[in-house]
Order: C-alpha cells, then sequence, then structure tokens
C-alpha cells in the first residue's frame, strides 16, 4: 500500500483533529511491523471509524494510506476476534492471521492454531485452509450419519407401529373367528333339529295318506266287487311304491345334513386350530415390540453421542462408523419389510345345499 494524498482534515468541521492525525501516524508506522501491531492498527481504525463518522472513513484511510476497505476490515476482524490474545499471535505469519480471523474460520480451527502458536509452533495460512476444510468434511461426515441414524430410527418407530397395528388387527380377526365358530355350532344344532321335524313330518303326512288310500281302497272294494277292489289295491301299491320313494328321499335329506354337521364340525375344529397358532403370533409379536423398543432406545442414545462430538478423529474410526451407518442402512430395510404377511388361513365351507365355497 501506498500514500497517495494526505487527508483533508479541515473539511472534518472538528475544532481538535490531533488524535486522529496521532492514529494515522501510528498505523503507517506499524503496517510494517508484527501480528501484535496489526492488532493495534485495528483498533485505531476503529477509533477513527467511530470519530469520523457515516460516509468520511474510506475516503480517509484512502487518503492517509492507499488503504482499501477490504484491508482496513481484516485489521479491524484481527482486532476484534484476537485483541486479548496478542503475545500468542505473536510468531504467526501475517497471511496466516488474516486467515485466521476471517468469519469462515470455525472456532474449533482458532483455538487448535492459538494452541500451536503458544507452544511456539506457528500454523502458516495454507495450513489454516486445509484445517478449515478437513474439518467441513468431519463435520459433513457426521451429520450424514446422524441423518442415518435419524432414518433408521424413523424406520424401526413406523415397524413399530406397523406391529401394534396387526397385533390389533389379530386380535379382532381372532373374535371374528371365534363368533364364526359359535355361528357355526348354532348352525349344525339348527340344521340337525330341522332336518328332523321335516323328515318326522313327512313320514306322518305319507303314512295318514297310506291310511286314507287303504281306507278307501276297502269302501271301493265293497262297493264295487272284486274287480274294483283290485284296481284300488294297485293305486294303493303305487300309492304305497311312492310313500316308499318320498320316505327314501327323506331319508337321503337327513344324511346330507348330517353330512353337513360334519363338515361344520371340522370346520370349528380348523379354525380352533387358528386360533391356536394366532395365539403363538400374539407372543411372536410382543417379543418382536420389546425388541424394537430396545433398539429405538440404543439409536436415541447413539444419536445424542454423534451431536456431542467436538474432536477430529482418526480414520480408522471414521471407518468403523461409515460402516456402521451402512448395516444401519441394511437394518431399516430389514425392519420395513415385517409388515409382509407370514401366514394365511383359507377353510373349506359346506353350505346347506351341499356346494364348497
Amino acid at each position: 500500500m501506498n500514500q497517495v494524498a494526505t487527508f483533508d482534515y479541515h473539511s472534518l468541521g472538528l475544532d481538535d483533529t490531533g488524535s486522529i492525525r496521532e492514529a494515522a501516524a501510528r498505523i503507517r508506522l506499524r503496517m510494517q511491523r508484527s501480528a501484535s501491531d496489526i492488532i493495534e492498527i485495528g483498533r485505531d481504525l476503529h477509533f477513527v471509524k467511530a470519530e469520523l463518522g457515516h460516509g468520511k472513513f474510506l475516503a480517509w484511510i484512502e487518503a492517509e494510506f492507499g488503504m482499501s476497505r477490504q484491508s482496513a476490515e481484516r485489521f479491524m476482524a484481527v482486532a476484534d476476534r484476537f485483541g486479548a490474545k496478542m503475545l500468542t499471535l505473536g510468531n504467526l505469519p501475517v497471511t496466516a492471521l488474516y486467515e485466521l480471523a476471517a468469519p469462515s474460520t470455525p472456532d474449533d480451527v482458532v483455538e487448535d492454531v492459538l494452541a500451536r502458536a503458544g507452544e511456539g509452533d506457528p500454523t502458516s495460512a495454507v495450513e489454516i485452509k486445509r484445517l478449515k476444510k478437513e474439518l467441513a468434511k468431519t463435520l459433513g461426515d457426521a451429520a450424514e450419519a446422524e441423518a442415518r441414524a435419524a432414518r433408521a430410527t424413523g424406520t424401526a418407530e413406523r415397524a413399530r407401529a406397523d406391529a401394534q397395528q396387526a397385533w390389533a388387527d389379530m386380535a379382532s380377526f381372532k373374535k371374528q373367528a371365534e363368533a364364526l365358530a359359535e355361528n357355526a355350532e348354532l348352525v349344525r344344532v339348527q340344521a340337525r333339529a330341522e332336518a328332523e321335524v321335516a323328515a318326522k313330518a313327512e313320514i306322518e303326512r305319507l303314512a295318514g295318506e297310506i291310511e286314507k288310500v287303504r281306507a278307501e281302497a276297502a269302501a271301493a272294494a265293497e262297493a264295487q266287487g272284486a274287480a274294483a277292489a283290485r284296481a284300488a289295491l294297485a293305486e294303493v301299491a303305487e300309492d304305497v311304491r311312492e310313500a316308499r320313494r318320498k320316505e327314501a328321499e327323506a331319508k337321503a335329506s337327513a344324511d346330507r345334513l348330517r353330512g353337513i354337521e360334519e363338515a361344520l364340525r371340522k370346520s370349528v375344529e380348523t379354525h380352533r386350530a387358528f386360533l391356536s397358532a394366532q395365539e403363538n403370533s400374539d407372543v411372536e409379536a410382543r417379543n418382536l415390540l420389546d425388541q424394537l423398543g430396545d433398539f429405538d432406545q440404543t439409536m436415541t442414545r447413539l444419536a445424542v453421542v454423534i451431536e456431542g462430538l467436538e474432536y477430529q478423529h482418526s480414520g480408522k474410526v471414521a471407518g468403523i462408523a461409515h460402516g456402521v451407518a451402512e448395516r444401519c442402512g441394511r437394518l431399516a430395510q430389514m425392519i420395513a419389510s415385517i409388515g409382509s404377511a407370514r401366514m394365511t388361513f383359507d377353510a373349506d365351507v359346506t353350505d346347506l345345499d351341499g356346494a364348497k365355497s
């Protein structure tokens, strides 16, 4: 930076500009010195900026020192950030000091560089930039691992909710199966009773008709003689055969009803076996919910640990963390498949007409 002109102090309209002129002299002297002088320059620039007011500071630094606004802001940034640590920064290169004072430099990098400087190990601007990139990468990897853990936790919670819903569905289905078994028993009893009543009524009706025909035949025989009697007897014989045929049909109907009863009994046994399997499924579901609860707590604790990371760790630790993140992804897929059906139920049911459904 070269001094290009002398600032017009008369234009300030101030009675006493001596303190500002003295600050300008100190700044020109220190611009060729150490890091501690840079801090003092920054302090003086702050002082003058406050004294001059709005709109005159840039003209002053250009006239007095040929200094740009960016250079002035870097001096003031160093003073703001490291004014209380002047002795520690004494052996740092000027370029490193500017890089360290940049707003983009994280506090972790600043503390690391200050610690090294305090031990007599100054850090270059190039090394500071490298440290900033490494820290940004580490923070990015940690954020990605935390996001994966959050996704795995969300998947586990969804699987747990699905398991609870499946448990509730199984309980509802169990009640429905029990109601079906009770209805099947009622149908079986009712069918048997109705079949017996119908068969008995049909037999009684046929017996009455036979007696009626016999009575009519006897009367006809007496009235019309032997020929008429034979004809009447032939009709009676035909009626008897018809009665026997209907009796056989009634017996066949009763046999069919007994077949329906046996089919209903087998269906009830099948439902009872299925209900037993459902109880075993309930046990399995409760065990799964317990395991998912433990896994959820573990993932929550891991997320807390990752959020609390403060230091840069070795490549070995990062490799292990990446492996765990991959396994968490695969485990999330396995947990998401828990909702797939494991057992189905299908039973033959025979209706009152003998058809399969």
